[in-house]
């Protein structure tokens, strides 16, 4: 019996019309990602879980549930009900005060002009590019490397301008800068443990490397909740270089991390 052909593994350039929908869902997905993890992280502290099981078990002292010790064995179950209905209004007062700042962030993330015309802002510089790492069909991953001239800014388009197509050809100077920014960054969750998130980080870096020698450093910024991208950057040889926000209610960092030319060449010698 032959053996059904093996799913390629590739990374591939972004392809305009094609990819446009894809990308900017995935970005948007990865700050939805974001609160989903915070929400379950909290949910799963200690004082959460301490709240929970106090103010669970005073409800369940006020309506006299306690089961007693001679009460038929079925009857230790009424209390589960209460420890429920206390459940509910803690996940949601979580997911309540945690969402604006991750909303807050989408926007700001899905309102910047890479995302109103993706293609013709990468194209500024050999040196940038949008990568889409896929298995067979099924899409994995991608990430966006902006080495412009104006890769540092954080700029938003507002409503008198994000429609207005002078207003962006004017502000996209072509041309390299020093330093490449990797605007984003995305795995999908069920790939995550293979570590291929580590191999498109690495092919988005030998190209933004080796296509420009202006670059002279790479800079991310690492949101702390995320675990994966985290042992992505330190396996890179990426370094925490400032805390640059906080998000949701445990005030969790958004980290700006750097890799320089000089670090990223001593590892190829090495890696040789």
């Amino acid at each position: 019996m032959a053996l059904p052909p093996t799913k390629p593994l590739q990374i591939r350039p972004y392809v305009r019309g094609q990819d446009d929908k894809l990308v900017r869902f995935t970005i948007g997905r990865a700050c939805v990602d974001s609160l989903a993890t915070a929400n379950n992280k909290l949910y799963l502290h200690p004082l959460t879980l301490s709240a929970w099981f106090g103010f669970s078990c005073l409800l369940i002292t006020y309506m006299q549930w306690w089961p007693a010790a001679d009460w038929p064995l079925w009857t230790w179950l009424k209390p589960v009900p209460l420890f429920a209905a206390w459940a509910v209004p803690i996940m949601f007062a979580i997911d309540w005060y945690n969402r604006p700042y991750f909303e807050a962030r989408a926007e700001d993330v899905l309102r910047r002009p890479d995302m109103y015309q993706v293609e013709p802002y990468y194209a500024r510089s050999p040196a940038s590019g949008v990568w889409i790492l896929e298995y067979g069909e099924k899409f994995v991953g991608l990430i966006c490397v902006d080495a412009s001239m104006d890769s540092l800014s954080e700029e938003t388009l507002n409503d008198a301008n994000k429609d207005d197509r002078k207003y962006l050809q004017n502000k996209w100077e072509k041309g390299t800068s020093h330093t490449a920014n990797i605007r984003h960054f995305y795995a999908m969750t069920e790939y995550r443990k293979t570590g291929v998130q580590e191999d498109l980080l690495e092919y988005a870096i030998k190209h933004v490397f080796e296509t420009d020698k202006t670059v002279k450093t790479i800079v991310a910024t690492e949101n702390t909740l995320d675990d994966w991208t985290t042992r992505a950057y330190r396996k890179e040889g990426f370094g925490v270089d400032r805390v640059v926000g906080k998000m949701g209610i445990l005030g969790w960092e958004l980290r700006r991390r750097v890799l320089t030319r000089k670090q990223w060449e001593e590892r190829q010698k090495k890696a040789e």
